[in-house]
């Protein structure tokens, strides 16, 4: 059974979280043409930046850089070749990677004793990594079921995949764009209270022990 590494270099984080946010704002930024692009560049910086944090450990972190490479190819070979069946293998590899990078990173936050500058920016970025591994889970859904989502699969591209995933995710909900299907519908609202718990548990543990130190 693969276990969450070990652990982490906090120096790293601000890389991480700096990624993760040029990530989510350039991903609906640059369209017309060039979003295939710049998501596979910087989704590739996103996945690097954790392999280098997630690890202090030369073993552990040869066996991340290897998993990082290996979804990294997968990738960019499925945009070259518009293989149907490497996307869909690049997106299952894409939930297993961050499965683990969150794992990893919300490790180390729950044994953080002293919450500090790379503590807070670790417990954004991994709320940040759950909306998008939950976005992965998504655009994997509508692979396999283009009628999951009010919005035709055409117009579905991965910004609106990840547009509707933050919107679950915080449970804001506008409405533009609204599941149909039976599984896209569990997966919603399952988004939302994943949401919400991590708010509500992570956050509360990481300010409690903000709390004892200050006593």
């Amino acid at each position: 059974m693969l276990k969450a590494p070990q652990s982490l270099s906090p120096k790293r984080l601000p890389l991480l979280f700096l990624a993760l946010i040029t990530f989510m704002v350039c991903t609906h930024i640059f369209r017309d043409g060039a979003e295939a692009l710049v998501e596979n560049l910087l989704l590739s910086l996103v996945v690097l930046s954790s392999a280098a944090t997630l690890s202090g450990q030369n073993k552990l972190r040869k066996f991340i850089l290897a998993l990082a490479g290996v979804f990294i190819l997968s990738r960019w070979v499925g945009s070259f070749f518009n293989s149907e069946v490497i996307k869909v293998l690049s997106l299952f590899l894409m939930v297993l990677y961050f499965i683990y990078i969150v794992l990893g990173v919300v490790q180390f936050l729950l044994k953080s004793r002293i919450v500090d500058r790379n503590v807070i920016l670790g417990c954004v970025a991994a709320y940040l990594m759950i909306g998008i591994l939950i976005s992965f889970i998504f655009a994997l859904l509508l692979e396999f079921d283009p009628n999951a989502f009010s919005v035709p699969a055409s117009q579905m591209d991965y910004s609106n995949i990840l547009y509707f995933t933050m919107i679950s995710f915080t449970t804001i909900g506008y409405g533009d764009i609204t599941p149909l299907g039976s599984v896209a519908k569990m997966l919603a609202y399952f988004s939302g209270i994943i949401g919400q718990m991590y708010m509500g548990i992570v956050t509360a543990i990481i300010v409690g022990k903000y709390i004892q130190r200050m006593e």
